[in-house]
């Protein structure tokens, strides 16, 4: 069972929820025991990061930056991060080793498949 929990100052927190949750069921169909997803959306990541996730096959916290170098990220740009964050879960969660080609490869294709639903005129409203 994956649960997903949103923190953080962020547009349309249900629509993020559902997003990541339809992402992990779609690249994890075989996570069957108890997998925790944190995501939290924070003003700037110290090191310039757009994104990092760390955790276990049990628990992973996702952090998403908002602002690069005092400039805010856009949207989609965002969005995109999570899905590749997201990929690494994945990896947490079937204790495979993190693999950044991986997230890069699959990122925009998960970003396109799954935001689609909630790409409307209550995101860019």
């Amino acid at each position: 069972m994956i649960v997903v929990e949103v923190f953080g100052k962020v547009k349309n927190k249900k629509a993020i929820r559902k997003y990541a949750e339809d992402i992990l069921c779609d690249i994890g169909k075989n996570i069957t025991s108890l997998f925790e997803v944190e995501i939290r959306f924070v003003t700037k990541i110290e090191n310039g990061d757009y994104g990092y996730c760390v955790g276990d096959d049990e628990f992973v916290d996702i952090v998403i930056a908002k602002n690069i170098d005092g400039e805010p990220v856009p949207y989609r740009e965002i969005m995109i991060t999570l899905a590749h964050e997201l990929v690494h879960a994945k990896q947490f969660a079937y204790r495979q080793q993190s693999s950044e080609h991986e997230c890069n490869s699959k990122e925009k294709i998960l970003f396109e498949k799954h935001w689609k639903v909630f790409d409307s005129a209550m995101m860019f409203s």
